[in-house]
């Protein structure tokens, strides 16, 4: 990738995409990550059952595991999604690329909702398949935003969001007005309209290119992470805000206003140290003990031969059920590809990484590993919770 365009206008792509993979390493990560932070114990892993014709060329950053264990795989690289058994043989592929119905000319993320498989292929649509029997059911236009994940809080479908018109964080459609085929794919209502991003924005206005958002909702309560600070949340449906939990920094870099200067008006952006300037908070998950586990990571830059090279390190906190105390940065390693890739089911983490399938090879195999997140040996540190 070059960098003929500026940097604001591609920080959020380049930073949830990568530029390039890492050199791949061989062997597995049998290590146990313990400490203050949580401990991540190895369950175990499965190498995906890919072929000349069907292999992973470029994962998306998020995965999706349904109720039954089976592994969503987004490939951004040959615009499908491809499931596997939890045995790690292939099960079905969705879409394919092309500009017709069912096709991707891109594609980012993808979400189990119900009996549909909601991927979103662009900022600006939302294609939705039945992941059962894998038809294609519709497409949905959405007004241009930046989308991680999509949740459904009792009959709202909750997608996060970063709306670049509406200049919120959230959008929340009737779900059942979201898969009426009758509807056509309207972009009336489909706008960001429940949450105002950080303040942080306004002062450092570059930091809407770290506007990518991650969303959780139980009872009356929705939580929502902006990836540029280091704090999460909570609102009423509303979108009226309750108040924000911050969790501590402990081997992270944190997001602290000196990272933050890269993005100030007026300041020339140099890429290397954008990157490495603050931690993203990419994702958090609510668990069913009701507390919540957060990622985030610390990413570095490489220029080699006119393209950046892009790694990660993921970190992995716990945030107690009521938001005062958290477990803060435990270090899950991706010893093949440097560039991590993650998604929860129950208690369960899923981690995909790609490493060398033997010392002559020049193909890269898919692995997912599953560790179970523990507590037991934790040091736990009060949270910052303050109002609105």
């Amino acid at each position: 990738m070059t960098t003929s365009r500026s940097v604001p206008s591609i920080l959020i792509a380049l930073l949830l995409v990568g530029c390039g993979r890492a050199s791949s390493r061989s062997g597995e990560d049998e290590t146990l990550t313990s400490g203050p932070g949580p401990t991540l114990a190895l369950v175990d892993s499965v190498v995906l059952a890919e072929s000349d014709t069907l292999y992973i060329g470029k994962p998306e950053v998020g995965l999706t595991v349904d109720d039954s264990g089976m592994i969503y795989v987004a490939d951004e690289f040959w615009n499908r999604v491809v499931r596997f058994r939890r045995d790690g043989t292939v099960n079905r592929v969705f879409g394919h690329a092309g500009d017709g119905p069912g096709e991707f000319r891109s594609l980012t993320a993808a979400t189990l909702v119900y009996d549909s498989l909601l991927l979103q292929p662009t900022s600006a649509k939302i294609k939705v398949f039945n992941r059962f029997d894998g038809r294609f059911l519709l497409e949905r236009r959405v007004q241009p935003s930046v989308m991680d994940q999509s949740i459904l809080a009792g009959d709202r479908l909750l997608i996060a969001s970063y709306d670049f018109g509406t200049k919120r964080g959230l959008k929340s459609i009737p779900f059942g007005d979201f898969l009426d085929e009758t509807r056509g794919p309207s972009t009336e209502g489909y706008a960001s309209t429940l949450v105002k991003p950080p303040p942080e924005f306004a002062t450092y206005p570059g930091l809407v290119n770290t506007a990518g958002t991650s969303v959780s909702a139980w009872g009356d309560t929705v939580m929502v992470g902006f990836m540029g600070v280091d704090y999460l949340v909570r609102y009423k449906p509303t979108g009226d805000p309750l108040d924000t939990v911050v969790i501590p920094t402990r081997l992270r870099r944190g997001a602290g206003p000196k990272g933050r200067e890269a993005f100030a008006k007026g300041v020339k952006y140099d890429f290397v140290a954008v990157v490495a300037s603050l931690s993203l908070m990419l994702r958090h998950w609510r668990l069913p003990d009701g507390s919540f586990l957060v990622w985030h990571e610390d990413n570095s830059a490489t220029k080699r031969k006119g393209n950046f090279l892009l790694s990660g390190v993921a970190f992995i906190s716990v945030l107690s059920k009521d938001g005062k105390e958290a477990c803060v940065d435990a270090r899950l390693p991706f010893p093949g590809s440097d560039w991590p890739r993650i998604t929860m089911r129950g208690d369960t983490l899923y981690a995909l990484d790609q490493t060398s399938s033997g010392v002559d090879s020049t193909r890269a195999q898919t692995v997912v590993r599953r560790y179970l997140v523990k507590t037991d040996k934790c040091s736990w540190l009060k949270t910052t919770s303050t109002p609105p």
